[in-house]
């Protein structure tokens, strides 16, 4: 059988380009700044006269936000690899998606942890940081063994671990 026409071809751009700007420029950590930085201009820049309140609130509740952000990505790592499986070879944007998925999936279950705990009386502050670690610590678990996993290399825009 042969393949599929378009599966050979290339994108001519990608000629132009030496392969570490390729690599560079889709690694999901770039996108993700690239992102927060312009969304914070951006509302910095429409707040106009309160500017000043604005980026003093992104400094100060930014950082409390990308904590719960990242400590949903702990708690749905776990399940995103129980339901869609882990391969290496999904390329950036099969990463980014899982991610992603991750991040929906362990604010659902933070969500319902603390309807429960506070159904249940015992949502305070000490509760809420030890969701916060405990989903910081699955994530780094989480992190470390699916690094194991691949044998210590990561997926690039270049290809999938071990190509």
């Amino acid at each position: 059988m042969s393949e599929h026409p378009r599966a050979t071809l290339q994108d001519p751009r990608q000629d132009r380009q030496p392969a570490a700007v390729r690599r560079r420029w889709a690694s999901g950590w770039v996108v993700l700044v690239t992102v927060l930085l312009l969304g914070m201009i951006g509302a910095v820049a429409y707040a106009r006269v309160a500017a000043a309140e604005v980026a003093f609130r992104l400094i100060t509740e930014g950082g409390l936000v990308i904590a719960w952000l990242a400590a949903a990505a702990g708690w749905g790592a776990w399940q995103t690899d129980w339901l869609l499986g882990r391969r290496s070879d999904r390329g950036v944007a099969g990463h980014a998606l899982l991610g992603t998925t991750a991040v929906a999936l362990g604010l659902g279950v933070l969500g319902l942890l603390a309807l429960g705990l506070g159904l249940a009386g015992l949502l305070n502050q000490a509760s809420a940081v030890a969701l916060l670690v405990c989903g910081g610590g699955l994530g780094v678990t989480w992190a470390y063994r699916a690094r194991h996993r691949w044998g210590g290399r990561t997926a690039t825009a270049a290809g999938p671990p071990g190509s």
